[in-house]
């Protein structure tokens, strides 16, 4: 149960859904180091996916580093971490020739980031 993916038609209120549990588990306090919010919209590549996800961490910002170095930063800083990560409006990566590497992305954060959910 570390990965929930929420699916359906636009305009049914995933997104308000995702929110209203972010928000709950913070007020709970079900996460020691935070519930963050990651706006996947527009985004074209992993790398765009990884520096989102490394702001709303606010994780020391990576630019010019590699997409090898500046995953391995994000999975390093992840991997002692008790956090939850909602990513929304994964559908623009799910559906580019980046696909796998976005899966692989989120398949690695779930191995290495053993207390992230």
């Amino acid at each position: 149960r570390r990965c929930v993916c929420l699916v359906g038609p636009g305009g049914i209120g995933k997104t308000s859904l995702a929110i209203a549990v972010g928000h709950y588990l913070r007020f709970r306090h079900a996460f020691v180091d935070g519930v963050f919010y990651v706006d996947a919209r527009g985004l074209t590549s992993c790398l765009q996916l990884v520096y989102a996800i490394s702001a709303a961490l606010r994780l020391p910002n990576t630019v010019g580093a590699t997409e090898l170095q500046a995953r391995e930063e994000l999975l390093g800083a992840l991997s002692s971490k008790h956090v939850c990560l909602l990513i929304d409006r994964c559908d623009s990566l799910s559906q580019t020739e980046h696909s796998a590497e976005f899966c692989e992305l989120l398949s690695v954060m779930l191995r290495r980031g053993s207390r992230l959910q």
